[in-house]
């Protein structure tokens, strides 16, 4: 059972987001359904982009005295195959069109209006652009009009209009038949307009609107006229549009605000290419004319909005697309048509205001496909005038009058008025959902008795419960395209639960822990009505015994049977944070989920489909990626199963309540419902980690907390604050190497540097320590006891043996002249007295804990973002030992944290890493001077002087794209697109002084400053985005740098950023090291398929 989800985001936030599409992607393809960007501006971009049109452009203004210049612009963009583009008041030209511009390689400009409205300097910055300007403007609007339609060639025939909506209203259908729009006055035509008439030629004109905003004076004087009106603006938009039935085409309609008139104005050449019409709206109403392209529309008409939400309502959007006029309070209209009778010989006709006098002649019904009519041989009607019943002519014994599924014409002449309507008898029948795809609004029903498979569409205008409505029966009502008119839910019954399928025509809810049978109905087929989904698809309960699923819809028949269930296994769960396009990130952490691509999923909250604006942050989303074919699955749980402290901590669960509640799953629990993760807790950074006894016992120091549970109880997520029961650790160096011997027992001396610039010194005995930890494992330690490990000393006093009491695990040695010597980093736990309860050893880099060295190769500089592929923080301690390295006294270490570092760069010392790959703290003893730093880049463009000498170069670098000045560098090779790395002067971070290139080192030293950074022809694997990390076909897994780049590289010309999630699927791709080594990255650039 395919669940999908196309479009999750709302209609808004996929019309802003087709301004990043390429802007040939949809020429002469299918048109979205609503063309928008933030601003005017930006939405005349979007539509430019759908055109397809290059290399030529017209500039009009997007204020409102400004736009009356650009009305009769629209049919020269046509002729000349030109978008329309905006721009403000300002004296400058608009960003996102002068963007536009550069991409669509535009030459020439052709301006509007003159400089009182587009000002001088956005005309300069054009010719700065090297476009040729073209000025169209006039003394007045006429004139500008004139001067419009004198580049336009081949004219015999013009418009004339006065006002905006009217000018608008004949917009795209002159421009698709190369009509110029000339403006005029109400009572005088303007010179300028005589003039032009008289000398170009024009036979025939057409008149748009009424006398009321031309007179019939200036009519007379037009060659050829025709008068095109209505009563109100849109009713001459509904006018023209069924004069020009002929010539339009009605695959397309587009509908834009009429009162605002700016995104009509934009879309006027767009229509025209497929002689589509423009329906103009007052943004509150579906207007009349709205029936008339519905009854010419098909089935695959696609109605486009030209602006965003706040000027074109979807609503107003999805009436014209069904023709769902707004009715006008006051009006007199057909508010409804139905059948009484089941061979439809009698139909009831509902008027909004009484009728009189209704006779049978002044009523006609036909087929709306053949036109052929139907005699009507009685009317009656009621007493108040508002319903008229009428009977058809038939035979006696007619089966039926009117066919059911088929469309046929009302139309009635009540009170002089001539009132039309729609009729389609629906065919109605109960059936069981068991199939629903939100992003192609279609469900699949099986009807209850036949056992028939019905896929029904769901028309825009039906709000259709698609969650409610699964697994239950419902009574649906349909028309002859098998679109739903209608739908009620019989009796719900349905749950949510998980389940275990306890034997093969049995099923345990689990929450309730009550066992129901299946169903042992059948359909009139003998077919029987039971059906079990899994993750989507349908399959043989049988297979699924003994099987538990953590999240399943069960339908039920009226005896209390099991008829229906839609089972999946979410076993990833994440902490919701945040929204990245159609990825869904987690909160990040050691233990977090990472991210769910949600871009063709469906993702259920409190019973109902969602989209990604519903998330909150905090919900718990459980997902599972492979479900519904791989479209991905989710479901919002936040189900708080208990509230209060935490009464006891045990090994692997807690006791809140009385309950037990385990946070460290057993194998069964594991195995039964595959979740790939432990119970979690935010710690104290705010990240996602494992619950274990240690996390739960801060969790209970700090007070009351949340537990939330799956539908089968097991413990999900604890919400609380914590307390860092371990506030005496301190990180420290050993200002010492750590002293053994033996007395009455084995003894160590140990003196340290702290963090805090305290010095300590330790004589203790070994089994007086509780721990000692090792690169992160704990060893508990009571020699003579029943802990795990024994401490002694090695012989000849050279450092510490650890033993495990039980001989499972190897033996663990600390040697004092290795990791427990002077400049070795550690951390010391001690108790409230002062006393040394644990220490804790760092010995190799093996491990998620652990330590490693700072040499030439991995050197440290201030800013660095990371060391060794280990992130650096502003709270990294830093141990200066530089005054005699190993031999510095105490008093002569400074501490100071990374943040704060200003010094040289680093070339000799130490440091330890945690869990989460952060350095925790670094002790070092050289620096180095030198006069150079490097830095990884992409190359976006290279200047050079008339000695082909590299004088600057434009480059992603440093998490943004800047302009370095290059100290005179000759490299003939170096192009863009290329990946460098460069060598910065120190002292000047923006003056280049040297590349690193795939065939050319900086030095000739053996460093090979490009091959260790960079790694050509990598194939993506999969792509965690709330983790930041991709994984590639050769099992190597980098993570994105903090200020790492997605690079599109496969057009030099055109270098872009993109979003990690724009990796999926992607061969050939380059990846830049943040570091010589390590897993960070600081460049992911896509490179052209091989």
């Amino acid at each position: 059972m395919k669940k999908t989800k196309k479009a999750l985001a709302s209609l808004a936030i996929a019309g802003m987001a087709l301004t990043m599409i390429p802007f040939n992607a949809f020429a002469n393809g299918t048109i979205p359904t609503r063309l928008a960007g933030i601003t005017a501006e930006q939405t005349a971009v979007v539509i430019a982009d759908q055109t397809g049109y290059t290399g030529t452009a017209i500039l009009s203004s997007s204020t409102s005295y400004g736009m009356v210049d650009a009305l009769t612009s629209g049919p020269l963009a046509a002729s000349l195959k030109a978008p329309i583009l905006l721009t403000g008041a300002g004296s400058t030209l608009d960003a996102a069109t002068k963007a536009e511009l550069t991409k669509l390689a535009v030459k020439t400009v052709y301006v509007t209006s003159g400089t009182a409205v587009i000002k001088q300097g956005v005309l300069d910055e054009l010719k700065g652009m090297g476009i040729e300007v073209v000025a169209l403007g006039g003394f007045d609007r006429a004139e500008t009009s004139v001067n419009i339609a004198k580049k336009m060639t081949g004219v015999t025939k013009v418009a004339v209009a006065n006002s905006i909506p009217d000018a608008l209203s004949i917009a795209s259908i002159a421009s698709a038949t190369n009509q110029p729009i000339l403006l005029t006055d109400k009572d005088v035509l303007p010179a300028s307009v005589a003039a032009y008439l008289a000398s170009a030629g024009v036979a025939t004109s057409d008149v748009i609107g009424g006398t009321g905003i031309i007179s019939d004076a200036v009519v007379a004087g037009l060659p050829g006229a025709t008068r095109h009106f209505g009563m109100t603006a849109y009713d001459t938009n509904n006018q023209v549009i069924q004069d020009f039935a002929a010539a339009l085409q009605f695959d397309n309609i587009y509908v834009a605000n009429g009162e605002t008139g700016i995104d009509a104005l934009s879309g006027a050449p767009l229509a025209a290419q497929t002689k589509s019409a423009i329906v103009l709206t007052d943004g509150k109403t579906v207007p009349a004319v709205a029936a008339f392209t519905f009854s010419k529309s098909s089935a695959s008409t696609v109605v486009t909005a030209l602006g965003g939400t706040a000027v074109v309502t979807e609503s107003i959007r999805t009436g014209v697309a069904t023709g769902d006029v707004t009715s006008v309070p006051g009006e007199l209209a057909i508010t409804s048509v139905t059948a009484l009778d089941d061979s439809n010989r009698f139909i009831e006709i509902n008027f909004s205001k009484a009728v009189t006098g209704l006779q049978t002649a002044d009523i006609i019904v036909e087929n709306a496909d053949t036109l052929d009519r139907y005699g009507v041989k009685s009317v009656q009607m009621s007493t108040n005038g508002l319903t008229a019943t009428v009977e058809l002519y038939a035979a006696d014994d007619a089966g039926e009058v009117l066919e059911y599924l088929q469309d046929y014409n009302v139309t009635v002449n009540a009170n002089g008025t001539i009132l039309k309507a729609t009729f389609n008898r629906a065919y109605s029948n109960k059936v069981r959902v068991q199939d629903i795809n939100v992003g192609d609004k279609e469900i699949v029903v099986y009807a209850d008795k036949t056992g028939e498979e019905i896929t029904l569409k769901i028309p825009d205008n039906i709000k259709f419960d698609y969650e409610a409505a699964l697994g239950e029966l419902v009574q649906v009502w349909y028309n002859g395209d098998k679109q739903l008119t209608n739908y009620k839910i019989v009796s719900p019954t349905a749950k949510n639960d998980a389940i275990e399928v306890t034997k093969v025509n049995q099923i345990k809810l689990l929450s309730d822990g009550e066992k129901y049978d299946i169903s042992e109905e059948d359909y009139t087929t003998s077919d029987q009505k039971f059906a079990f989904y899994l993750d989507g698809e349908k399959v043989d309960m049988a297979d699924q015994v003994n099987k538990k699923f953590n999240f399943a819809k069960v339908g039920f028949d009226n005896s209390g049977d099991i008829e229906f269930v839609s089972a999946y296994t979410l076993k990833d769960v994440l902490i919701f944070d945040s929204v990245d396009g159609d990825e869904v990130i987690g909160v990040d952490g050691s233990a977090s989920a990472g991210s769910f691509d949600a871009s063709d999923a469906t993702i259920i909250k409190d019973g109902k489909v969602i989209s990604l604006a519903d998330l909150k942050k905090g919900d718990l989303l459980f997902f599972n990626a492979d479900a519904d074919n791989n479209d991905g699955y989710a479901e919002v749980l936040n189900n708080k199963a208990a509230t209060g402290e935490i009464e006891t901590v045990y090994d692997n669960s807690i006791e809140v309540g009385g309950e037990i509640y385990d946070f460290d799953y057993d194998s069964e629990i594991a195995a039964d419902f595959d979740y790939s993760q432990q119970a979690v807790y935010l710690n104290e950074d705010g990240d996602v980690a494992d619950v274990d006894s240690d996390a739960a016992k801060e969790l209970q120091a700090a007070g009351e907390v949340a537990l939330y549970t799956d539908y089968a109880g097991n413990l999900i997520y604890i919400s609380g604050d914590t307390v860092n029961l371990d506030s005496n650790e301190k990180v420290a160096v050993l200002t010492a190497d750590i002293l053994g011997y033996k007395s009455a027992r084995d003894k160590v001396e140990v003196e340290a540097l702290t963090q805090d610039g305290d010095e300590l010194s330790f004589d203790i005995d070994l089994e007086s320590l509780d721990t000692i930890t090792v690169d992160g494992t704990e060893h508990d330690i009571d020699n003579g006891g029943s802990k795990d490990w024994t401490a002694s000393l090695i012989a000849g006093n050279t450092g510490i043996n650890l033993k495990d009491n039980t001989n499972v695990k190897a033996d663990v040695n600390i040697m004092f002249d290795n990791e427990a010597d002077a400049g070795s980093l550690v951390k010391l736990h001690v108790d409230d007295e002062g006393d040394l309860q644990e220490l804790e050893f760092f010995k190799s880099n093996a491990n998620a804990i652990g330590y490693d060295t700072i040499t030439n190769a991995n050197s440290l500089e201030a800013g660095d973002k990371y060391l060794s592929g280990y992130k650096l923080t502003s709270n990294t301690l830093m141990f200066n030992a530089t005054d005699d390295s190993v031999d510095t006294d105490a008093d002569d270490i400074v501490v100071s944290t990374f943040g704060d570092y200003q010094g040289s760069e680093i070339t000799n010392g130490n440091f330890i890493f945690n869990g989460d790959k952060e350095v925790v703290a670094i002790w070092y003893d050289t620096t180095d001077s030198a006069e150079v730093t490097y830095e990884e880049a992409v190359i976006t463009n290279v200047l050079r002087n008339t000695n082909q000498e590299i004088v600057s170069v434009t480059v992603y670098a440093g998490g943004e794209e800047k302009t370095l000045t290059v100290d005179k560098v000759t490299d003939s090779s170096l192009a863009k697109g290329d990946v460098v790395v460069l060598e910065l002067d120190k002292d000047n971070n923006t003056l280049v002084q040297g590349f690193a290139t795939a065939t050319s080192d900086i030095t000739n030293d053996g460093t090979k400053e490009y091959a260790t950074r960079v790694t050509t022809g990598l194939t993506v694997s999969s792509v965690d985005v709330g983790n930041k990390t991709v994984t590639f076909t050769n099992d190597e897994t980098y993570k994105l740098a903090d200020s790492g780049l997605v690079l599109d590289g496969k057009d030099n010309n055109d270098i872009s950023e993109k979003s990690l999630s724009d990796l999926r699927g992607k061969s050939n791709v380059t990846i830049v090291m943040d570091e010589k080594d390590g897993s960070f990255v600081k460049f992911f650039v896509m490179e052209p398929a091989n």
